[in-house]
């Protein structure tokens, strides 16, 4: 769902689950340590979005509310931080239009509480809102720096 065989597009899954040397390792890690793990958070670009499982489906966790509780300290530590507004939600239902609805298979959020059962699962989805693309303005990237270690800095005091 959500992916391509075409291994020249951004969205190729690849031949196979775990198929790359990169995604093993941090599967591996997860499996060896998720008992000692509360959280999992992947970075990417772009889109200023904060958001927990499920990608795969636009059905909402158990503990959805436990998700946004901490994702509104995020969203407001970021705020008071740089100014930037995030949005937050889960994968396919947010406050945004501006979000994809589209289910996606193969997130690492919902694989690490799904099968690795971390309890806390988020994908944070960097600046801009698409203006830049992926390539971030050079003077932007301190900035954004900054609000991800505040918004870590808060994400472990509200978990």
């Amino acid at each position: 769902i959500g992916a391509t065989s075409d291994p020249c597009s951004s969205i190729y899954a690849g031949p196979y689950a775990f198929s790359e040397p990169e995604t093993r390792a941090v599967r591996d890690f997860l499996l060896t340590n998720r008992s000692t793990l509360v959280a999992c958070i992947t970075f990417h670009s772009y889109g200023q979005f904060l958001l927990h499982p499920w990608g795969y489906t636009s059905d909402l966790p158990e503990d959805h509310e436990k998700l946004m509780f901490v994702l509104d300290h995020v969203v407001a530590v970021i705020q008071s931080t740089t100014g930037k507004q995030y949005t937050r939600g889960s994968s396919t239902n947010s406050d945004s239009d501006q979000l994809f609805t589209d289910e996606a298979a193969g997130g690492s959020d919902d694989w690490a509480k799904a099968v690795a059962g971390l309890p806390f699962s988020f994908t944070f989805e960097l600046r801009d809102h698409g203006l830049h693309g992926f390539l971030v303005p050079e003077d932007e990237i301190e900035e954004s720096g900054r609000e991800m270690f505040a918004a870590l800095n808060e994400l472990q005091s509200a978990i």
